[in-house]
């Protein structure tokens, strides 16, 4: 009896042996990649949104965060050492925002970031040094063909350089930076790589001038800008170099004025309708007569200059072409005798009035 109970109490010794056995072999890890379990959870935090946290076999982690609507926010993708290697951004309604795919240099940092549009096309890539500051930005067309590279200072402050491209891939123009200008000198080419126009920037990247030039190189016209950026003068130049004629803009770009260098060598002023306001003739770059017009066209004055081109007489008449005031200026340009004619209703003269250089009567004369 006794010999079969210990044979019942080593026959369940065994059994139990194989099933530690087999358990332990379950437990064991295989070399099999299928054998490896991706783990993930959820952290969710006082503010409503959560994070969700994805592991692959490696260890690299993808990680959601959710908005508090639910919406996702953003994806962001790490390598087994935890360095960011992909984020992409929605904006509160799960809209994309943006796509970042960075690169690691041999010393673990960053060393490049492209940047990608929804549709996974490349749009930008930013180059940066081992100090971490950028120093070169591509941005491309949507065909794929780069638009802009802007190259930067070692600190990452200032642009140094900046290479344009027209959409077929050509490069036509370039920008230096200098001590004045910190966007520099912008030349555009035309398919062929003629010069059509050079921009010039100021400090704040507004416009300061742009240049235009005709095919075989000369100066076409050039545009003047304020402060601001604000268009405020074109000046045109005929084919020998010589000012044609110019015109002045208000702050909403409306013209105010406009004067042309005609071929006798008169200059005549226009105001903003188009009406000559005045016409100055001139002898070599010397002002001989000047003739004011009021917006009709009728004549208001008569600017007399002397051999020297110095301001010498002016003469202004009314309405009805009657002489009403003659000053005459000396050779600085301050008056030294004003006499001032009275009309009656008829326009019959009746009245001389002579007065000092300060502006106060001396006499008055009875006609």
């Amino acid at each position: 009896m006794e010999n079969i109970i210990m044979k019942k109490i080593l026959a369940i010794f065994l059994a139990l042996a194989c099933i530690f056995a087999a358990c332990s072999c379950a437990l064991m890890p295989s070399n099999e990649p299928d054998a490896y379990i991706t783990t993930s959870f959820t952290v969710a935090n006082d503010d409503g949104t959560k994070v969700l946290k994805e592991f692959d076999e490696v260890g690299a982690e993808k990680r959601t965060t959710y908005a508090a609507n639910g919406k996702v926010a953003s994806v962001e993708e790490f390598d087994k050492d935890g360095k960011l290697t992909k984020r992409v951004k929605y904006d509160t309604d799960g809209a994309f925002v943006s796509c970042e795919v960075r690169e690691y240099g041999p010393d673990g940092k960053v060393c490049k970031v492209n940047d990608y549009n929804e549709a996974e096309k490349l749009i930008a890539v930013r180059e940066y040094n081992g100090e971490l500051k950028l120093i070169k930005h591509t941005k491309y067309y949507d065909n794929g063909e780069i638009r802009i590279i802007q190259e930067y200072d070692n600190a990452g402050a200032a642009v140094v350089k900046t290479t344009y491209y027209t959409e077929d891939g050509l490069g036509y123009s370039v920008v230096t930076a200098d001590k004045t200008t910190y966007f520099g000198k912008h030349t555009h080419k035309d398919e062929n790589g003629v010069v059509t126009a050079v921009s010039e920037y100021r400090d704040n990247g507004n416009y300061l001038k742009i240049t235009y030039y005709n095919a075989d190189g000369t100066v076409k016209s050039v545009s003047d800008y304020t402060e601001n950026g604000i268009h405020q003068k074109d000046t045109f130049y005929k084919e020998n170099g010589v000012i044609s004629s110019y015109a002045e803009y208000d702050d909403n770009g409306d013209v105010i004025k406009r004067v042309k260098y005609n071929d006798d060598g008169s200059v005549s002023e226009y105001d903003k309708d188009g009406n000559c306001r005045l016409h100055t003739t001139y002898s070599g770059k010397k002002p001989v007569l000047g003739v004011e017009y009021d917006e009709n066209g009728k004549r208001t004055k008569i600017i007399n200059y002397d051999s020297d081109g110095k301001l010498y007489q002016e003469t202004s008449y009314n309405a009805n072409d009657q002489i009403t005031v003659v000053k005459m200026y000396n050779t600085k340009g301050k008056i030294t005798s004003w006499s001032e004619r009275v009309y009656d209703e008829n326009g019959n003269h009746i009245k001389d009035i002579i007065y000092k250089p300060d502006g106060t009567v001396e006499y008055e004369l009875i006609v």
